[in-house]
């Protein structure tokens, strides 16, 4: 392959993508990691930016905030459907589409260029599939003006249609509020999902003609194709009841297959695509048929360590024999024929790496496929095999990680996510650098996976949630809520990095902090930051809970004046807005009430100094009104003030502090219906 766009093969072995590939993010970025656990982070990015890379499959992922390049590529490759015309109009003047269709008419990709297609400024952003862990689908605190927003439950669960029905109408209320619009992808059927009151505004769009879906994607991928040749006997089933990502899909297969045998005829590098694609079980099982115990147990092996190195092959063999309680026949090793020669009877053979591959395309995936669903009886002695071939035996990170991805594939493709999650687990408490990438490994591709991605959030969600949970996974589930979860749903990343910023060890807290901090440099990630903690010490909330220390200094971090009065990027600064303006009031007050006056002193000197060099009492007003004409917070804060103010260096600095302090004076005054006189404050209620 000479393409410089890698294929997931490349790297693991020809992993099915149906289904998944278009969850993955292509660009993760690195959270700020410090501490002793830096040389374990590394490995950690590393196996993320290796598993992302092999899950990237033939579309980019679509991201939390999609990015115009990422609509771009779409639009190179997109083919309206039938009424899809009817589904703008529906988008446009009532804000809300419910977009059905039968399997692999391609509602979601439609959805994304209906919403494209709206010309605001507006981002595009995508919804989580699933209610978050208060049992919320569509929070209308979380619409920002103008927004462009997708809910895609071609996946999700029956019951999540109750949440959409029982949420919809109040949703509906804030877009038309805020002027943004909702593109929702329904499950197949959805007949019994989409309520009477809710049918006015739900379409049904059709499959695309397949011919032209397939001439598009090739033109974009500038593989040259004919019209005789779209019309090739092998491509017309194809064509003709294919799913819009199966259509995808081997577009990317007959791009790959083109790169690697541009030479050949059309039919030779066209027959290697589809055979890619074609399910290959029956011709496994042909195969396979008349194969000896060793040898079917040679197949397996080999296609768990495809683009391994072949000296590993006779004790991996060994290994599952023993897992599988294979008798043993007690011939001499001298007497049976040798790895190459058995290898050839497979179809496989060593490369000049010294490496073990099967000689045709994609062989390994439909073997490991065909033994996992012929010989179900024996998935628990096969994982168990797996697992002990990555712990023990000698291999390195890549070839480890890439058995990992494998194990993972089997254990997602036949519902087992519980056996995956266990085994990252394991091998994440070990806090060995290559059981630590298999671990991160196995984690991203539950995370990407449209069927199981749940199971694996809600696993991150309660290892998070403990406080005593094993450093070393503590510090994976860091980097995935930062490479992997936040760039997709910003929001259940916050919850799991805010919980993990309360964990026993300070070097874990410190690195959830550091990713909060860095995430919060972007606009929508910070309001949801101050949206969080406000929520947390709501005193209308019953879950009212105390800020800690770690929650003043991440708002000390990321919570700024300067940031807050700044408008040069908006139309108004954030702390013109009502709802930040809420949330930081509440804040305050939680902070003025917090014991440990070292912990926010920073914080509100960097307000008061703001406010000195900004020439503007904003800020001071905010705090004033945090404290609710409380009068012990108020004598709290002008306390404060006066040590700020005892701290300037010199005189000059000492009278502009002692300016703010006249103003923070006046101003609780205010408050409390007094206007006194600041040349003798001591004798005053308001500052006791």
């Amino acid at each position: 392959m000479n393409d410089k766009t890698e294929d997931h093969n490349a790297r693991y072995g020809g992993a099915d993508i149906g289904g998944n590939a278009r969850d993955v993010i292509t660009d993760p970025r690195s959270p700020v990691h410090t501490g002793s656990g830096s040389l374990v982070n590394i490995d950690i990015q590393k196996a993320i930016v290796g598993a992302l890379g092999a899950n990237e499959g033939f579309r980019p992922r679509l991201r939390q905030a999609v990015a115009e390049d990422e609509i771009t590529w779409l639009a190179k490759r997109f083919v309206e459907p039938r009424n899809f015309a009817v589904a703008q109009h529906l988008l446009r003047d009532r804000r809300t589409v419910l977009l059905g269709g039968r399997q692999g008419s391609g509602r979601r990709s439609a959805a994304l260029m209906l919403l494209a297609g709206l010309s605001h400024e507006g981002a595009v952003r995508i919804l989580p599939p699933e209610p978050d862990e208060t049992g919320i689908l569509l929070n209308p605190n979380e619409v920002d003006s103008r927004e462009r927003l997708l809910l895609d439950l071609t996946h999700a669960p029956a019951d999540t249609s109750e949440a959409l029905h029982a949420e919809l109408s109040g949703f509906r209320a804030v877009l038309f509020e805020k002027e943004a619009h909702l593109a929702v992808a329904l499950p197949t059927p959805h007949d019994s999902v989409v309520r009477a009151e809710f049918r006015s505004l739900s379409t049904d769009i059709s499959r695309p003609d397949g011919a032209e879906v397939l001439r598009t994607h090739l033109t974009a991928e500038k593989v040259p194709i004919s019209v005789q040749q779209l019309n090739h006997q092998e491509l017309r089933p194809h064509l003709a009841t294919s799913s819009m990502d199966e259509l995808a899909r081997l577009a990317h297969r007959m791009r790959m297959s083109y790169t690697a045998n541009e030479r050949d005829p059309f039919e030779v590098w066209l027959r290697k695509a589809l055979s890619a694609l074609t399910d290959r079980g029956e011709e496994v099982a042909n195969k396979v048929r008349g194969k000896s115990g060793q040898e079917r147990a040679l197949m397996f092996v080999t296609a768990f360590l495809h683009d391994g190195p072949a000296d590993v092959v006779p004790e991996a063999e060994n290994r599952l024999l023993r897992a599988i309680d294979f008798p043993d026949d007690g011939t001499h090793a001298l007497d049976r024929p040798d790895l190459v020669e058995r290898l050839s009877g497979i179809g496989a053979h060593v490369d000049q790496e010294q490496r073990v591959r099967f000689s045709d395309f994609e062989w390994d995936t439909a073997i490991r496929s065909h033994f996992w669903l012929a010989y179900s009886p024996m998935r628990a002695p096969f994982l168990s095999w797996a697992s002990g071939l990555i712990e023990t035996a000698n291999l390195r990170a890549p070839d480890t990680d890439r058995i990992a991805y494998r194990l993972a594939e089997q254990c997602l493709r036949w519902r087992q996510p519980g056996a995956a999650v266990s085994l990252a687990q394991r091998w994440a408490e070990k806090r060995e650098p290559r059981l630590t990438s298999a671990a991160t490994v196995v984690l991203v591709q539950g995370l990407t996976d449209e069927v199981h991605g749940g199971f694996f959030r809600r696993s991150l969600y309660d290892w998070a949630r403990d406080a005593f949970l094993n450093p070393n996974l503590a510090r994976i589930v860091i980097a995935l809520c930062t490479d992997v979860l936040a760039p997709t749903l910003p929001d259940r990343a916050l919850v799991r990095l805010h919980h993990l910023t309360r964990h026993r060890d300070r070097e874990v807290s410190t690195e959830a902090s550091n990713a909060l901090t860095s995430l919060a440099e972007d606009h929508r990630f910070f309001r949801r930051l101050l949206d969080r903690l406000a929520r947390w010490v709501d005193p209308g909330d019953p879950r009212d809970k105390p800020l800690s220390a770690v929650d003043i200094e991440l708002l000390r971090r990321t919570a700024q004046a300067s940031r807050l009065l700044d408008s040069s990027r908006r139309s108004q600064p954030l702390i013109a807005d009502q709802d930040v303006r809420g949330q930081l009031e509440l804040l305050w007050n939680a902070v003025l009430r917090a014991p440990e006056r070292k912990a926010w002193f920073p914080l509100l000197g960097n307000w008061l100094e703001t406010s000195l060099n900004n020439s503007t009492d904003v800020p001071l007003d905010l705090v004033v009104r945090a404290t609710g004409s409380d009068t012990r917070l108020l004598g709290t804060l002008f306390h404060a003030t006066s040590q700020w103010v005892a701290g300037a260096r010199d005189p000059a600095e000492r009278a502009g502090r002692e300016q703010i302090q006249r103003q923070v004076l006046d101003k609780i005054n205010d408050v409390m219906g007094l206007r006194a006189d600041f040349a003798d404050p001591s004798d005053k209620e308001t500052v006791r």
